[in-house]
């Protein structure tokens, strides 16, 4: 599917692209449903209303906020609550210590870096500034998350001009952008009880074929017996590891990157 991308400058949005076999829901999750299946109510004639006005106005550099919608009494997408700096588990400022450890392992602006699950862009909004423009993917299973990103986080932070690309895609569509990666960037991604085991040999077969040659994978926290066989079975092999203090909480994230055989 071709990507559609907004003009940096035209109200400071970036356009989220659709992976391939991706449906883009209706109506937007929940924060809380990051987790679990989500259960989307129907489209609302307000929102209907919302949308084509969003169409209308954004090829002129406009875009609406998120407004809570009054007809479902949902508030979840107004997006300076920040509901999506509180969503994922562990605080928001982790998003320094990954780029710290990055920049420590090798990460030049230069490079082409993943963000696999980049959710609302708690990694993102620190490495992209980093990175040259061009040089940064996301991409993302949770809509609602990219939405976030796209219309708060990316004008926030004064990032789109460094022309971030998002993906919206469940089946790690990662071919979409036809790019070799030099870096790909998993937090939290791999747990067995976040994503069933046939899920990541998807992801690892597909991280196999875009990562560049002497490119690296980093992950945390570290895999364990059984991903370690599956990432061996896809040509992988388990590289650096290391456990290294938060900057700024009382708490210690496990590291460990990954390399092709």
């Amino acid at each position: 599917m071709k990507e559609e991308r907004a003009n940096p400058d035209a109200g400071e949005t970036i356009t989220i692209a659709t992976g391939e076999g991706e449906t883009v829901p209706r109506d937007l999750e929940d924060w809380h449903e990051l987790s679990i299946p989500s259960q989307r109510a129907s489209w609302s004639t307000a929102s209907v209303i919302r949308a084509g006005l969003d169409a209308v106005l954004r090829p002129f550099g406009y875009f609406l906020s998120r407004i809570p919608d009054k007809e479902s009494g949902r508030n979840s997408h107004s997006y300076y609550e920040e509901s999506h700096h509180k969503s994922y588990g562990r605080p928001w400022c982790l998003g320094r210590d990954h780029l710290d450890y990055l920049v420590s392992r090798g990460l030049r602006p230069s490079d082409n870096f993943l963000d696999l699950g980049c959710g609302a862009l708690r990694t993102g909004i620190f490495v992209i500034p980093y990175l040259d423009a061009g040089r940064y993917y996301g991409v993302e299973a949770h809509r609602l998350s990219l939405e976030a990103a796209a219309n708060y986080e990316i004008p926030l932070n004064n990032l789109a001009h460094k022309n971030p690309s998002l993906l919206h895609s469940s089946n790690f569509d990662l071919a979409h952008w036809n790019v070799t990666f030099d870096w790909i960037f998993a937090f939290s991604l791999f747990k067995l009880n976040h994503v069933d085991l046939a899920l990541q040999e998807v992801a690892f077969r597909k991280m196999s074929e875009t990562l560049a040659t002497d490119g690296t994978i980093v992950l945390s926290p570290p895999l364990v017996d059984r991903q370690i066989e599956l990432i061996e079975s896809v040509g992988f092999k388990i590289g650096h590891q290391e456990t290294r203090p938060s900057k700024l909480l009382e708490d210690k994230i496990e590291w460990m990157e990954i390399t092709r055989k």
